[in-house]
């Protein structure tokens, strides 16, 4: 079975989080769930790593924090790996306000660590559903795009 990271991400996100159940598991219990789903332990454990890099609720500082009118240029290692369409949908999450600039340089960031070549626009949005979950105060961006109809066409923005 070839699975990555991010399936095991969905995995948790879907059963612990989605569900809106009040579920307090450790990190030992939780491992053992995971490997009783079938997901293989050095994917459970980069998953764990991968968590580790979210922005916490205490967490406000980047290095660079983008203010208002920063403009962000994407490295070339960022555009193959996140892609035109995927770019398009950041910047469309962006102006329609659903995140901003912080969030996006840590969805970026997240996206970066993820243990694959390039990432689809369900990859991104699953990306996004987990940041905005953990940071507090993006309560309804997180209720409009988990509503957001993911089988129909999302605009591209040029």
């Amino acid at each position: 079975m070839k699975e990555t990271i991010l399936d095991v991400l969905m995995f948790m996100f879907q059963s612990y989080v989605d569900d809106n159940e009040e579920v307090e598991l450790d990190k030992e219990a939780l491992h053992k769930n995971l490997l009783d789903a079938g997901f293989a332990h050095d994917n459970i454990e980069r998953a764990f790593e991968w968590l580790e890099g979210l922005p916490g609720a205490d967490e406000s500082a980047l290095l660079n924090k983008p203010t208002k009118n920063s403009f962000r240029l994407f490295s070339d290692l960022e555009q193959r790996k996140i892609g035109k369409e995927g770019l398009s949908f950041l910047m469309f999450l962006e102006r329609l306000g659903i995140f901003h600039g912080e969030i996006r340089e840590h969805v970026i960031d997240r996206i970066m660590a993820l243990d694959t070549n390039s990432v689809d626009l369900s990859q991104i949005r699953w990306v996004v559903l987990m940041i905005l979950f953990n940071t507090p105060g993006n309560e309804s961006s997180y209720t409009w795009l988990q509503n957001l109809n993911s089988d129909k066409a999302l605009p591209y923005i040029h």
